[in-house]
């Protein structure tokens, strides 16, 4: 049980805790999903209202009504660690997407302030309607919705200018704005005269009202009512900036437009993610470059990855899909990594359909030392569905796959290895010892070496220290995973403008390529 009059609720991107505001005993429970229990009460100022999870889960900024401040939780302690000053009865709070900013909306003097996360500061006050409470950040980050309790409209704010550009009029008492998962539709209850206001935003206008009585104040929007297909379609891509450059290709090859969902995860930065919504026409190719990440129309996106980023990007269809009987049709890609050296990557990426589940249990690639190869890059994606729009969670404690590792030699003779763990994880990451008591496996990563003869490019871990075949088999036989997809891929270089990367053979194809090119880079 939580504490007096719970006004406001929010969960880790993981899925793992929830934190609720009790506005009456000036708490913030702390709810374990896993057990549905309360871990942890944290004593806050005078009428905490509204909590908001920051996008990497590592802080919980929470309204402070009486006080006037936003007061900031650490996930990982589950303490104070900072105050921000902000307007007089602020309520409602959002962040943006990508983590860099908070907006909060201050009742009695009609204003939203807006505060840089890298340092807690107030950069900025922006003035809206009368008696704004609560708010919502659009999809792509580009735009605030703030419903105005008292004069009775929406004002939407530039989050590039951090002025306001529109003023809707709705009905009576707006209490929130509420976005569809694509930013095509807002919904404000009104809470003066039972109905919802449903707004266009390509156009900012009321295009219906429904009549719901009572006094409506919040709204859960189901991700299954805004896709037009049960089954959807993703991309897995790798991407590496640790002194390499990396490009990433996206392509609609339907006679409609698309709206994607696009995931980035930041394994060295304990699997960070970031996204954004970005939109196709028919026919429509775009690539991402990952060291400067534009939409299709070349606006930024509101990702700034750091210096030696590496991970993955999942890029998911999640409006106007076209037919399901071809779904590696519906949208391809590809990836490239190259930097000044001549190590260069190209291939296909992974295209999977949703919901699915691995059944998978035997995963195999090839690989010698032909052409003087030197280097190898094994690294395997795992990916959680938690929304009917194909929206992933990768944790590493919940998203993970165990494999038992055998490498043949050209004779067909096994030599036999280790168990190794594959997840959004390195050596650095906090949770890497609970994955590995969880798992019992000595060893995680997201990527690996294969042998002693062709290491790591990275000089991580290896699949099979100790082994010396140079043309060989790898067999990875699954024995664990806590994961619905987990899209393997293999590359081996010469560190001299030669290197080819391909994905994981399995002997079930749940996971179906995109392709089958394995062309040497020129």
């Amino acid at each position: 049980m939580v504490d007096n009059f719970p006004t406001g609720i929010d969960v880790t991107p993981n899925g793992a805790f929830v934190y609720v505001a009790n506005q009456e005993d000036d708490t913030v429970s702390v709810i374990s999903t896993a057990t549905n229990t309360v871990v942890a009460t944290i004593n806050v100022g005078d009428a905490p209202l509204q909590p908001v999870v920051t996008p990497n889960g590592a802080f919980v900024y929470v309204t402070i009504f009486e006080e006037d401040i936003v007061q900031v939780i650490s996930t990982a302690t589950n303490t104070i660690v900072d105050t921000v000053m902000v307007g007089d009865e602020p309520g409602g709070i959002d962040v943006t997407p990508n983590g860099a900013f908070i907006y909060v909306s201050n009742q009695n003097d009609n204003t939203v302030f807006v505060i840089q996360t890298s340092d807690n500061t107030e950069i900025d006050t922006i003035t809206v309607g009368t008696g704004p409470v609560n708010m919502e950040v659009s999809p792509n980050g580009a735009f605030v919705y703030v419903a105005n309790g008292n004069s009775g409209d929406v004002s939407v704010i530039s989050t590039a200018t951090d002025t306001v550009v529109d003023t809707i009029t709705v009905g009576v008492g707006p209490r929130g704005a509420f976005f569809t998962p694509d930013g095509a539709l807002v919904y404000v209850p009104d809470s003066g005269d039972g109905t919802v206001s449903v707004i266009d935003t390509s156009t900012n206008t009321v295009i219906d009202t429904i009549t719901v009585g009572g006094v409506p104040i919040e709204i859960a929007i189901l991700p299954d009512r805004v896709v037009l297909d049960e089954v959807g379609y993703q991309l897995y891509s790798f991407y590496d900036l640790r002194e390499r450059e990396s490009f990433i290709q996206v392509t609609n090859p339907e006679g409609s437009n698309i709206t994607v969902h696009v995931q980035v995860f930041d394994v060295g930065n304990n699997c960070t993610e970031n996204n954004f919504f970005d939109t196709y026409t028919p026919s429509d190719t775009h690539i991402y470059n990952m060291r400067d990440i534009l939409t299709n129309n070349g606006n930024p996106s509101g990702i700034e990855l750091p210096d030696f980023a590496y991970g993955f990007v999942v890029v998911t269809v999640v409006q106007g899909q076209g037919s399901s009987s071809d779904p590696t049709r519906d949208i391809v890609g590809n990836f490239r990594i190259v930097d000044n050296n001549g190590y260069e990557y190209r291939t296909n990426s992974l295209a999977v359909t949703f919901p699915s589940t691995i059944v998978t249990e035997q995963f195999t690639f090839n690989y010698n030392v032909k052409g003087n190869v030197t280097l190898s890059d094994v690294l395997g994606i795992n990916a959680n569905h938690v929304s009917a729009t194909g929206e992933v969670t990768a944790d590493p404690v919940s998203s993970y796959t165990v494999f038992d590792v055998d490498i043949y030699n050209v004779n067909e003779v096994p030599f036999s290895c280790r168990d190794i763990v594959f997840a959004c994880v390195d050596e650095d990451n906090p949770l890497l010892e609970q994955l590995l008591e969880e798992t019992g496996v000595g060893v995680a990563s997201f990527e690996y070496g294969i042998n002693d003869v062709i290491p790591h490019s990275k000089g991580g871990e290896l699949l099979c220290p100790g082994n010396n075949i140079s043309d060989g088999i790898v067999n990875l036989f699954r024995e664990d995973s806590s994961s619905d997809v987990f899209a393997g891929f293999v590359g081996l270089n010469n560190g001299n403008s030669r290197g080819s990367m391909d994905s994981f053979w399995s002997e079930s194809f749940v996971i179906t390529e995109g392709g089958d090119d394995d062309d040497d880079a020129n």
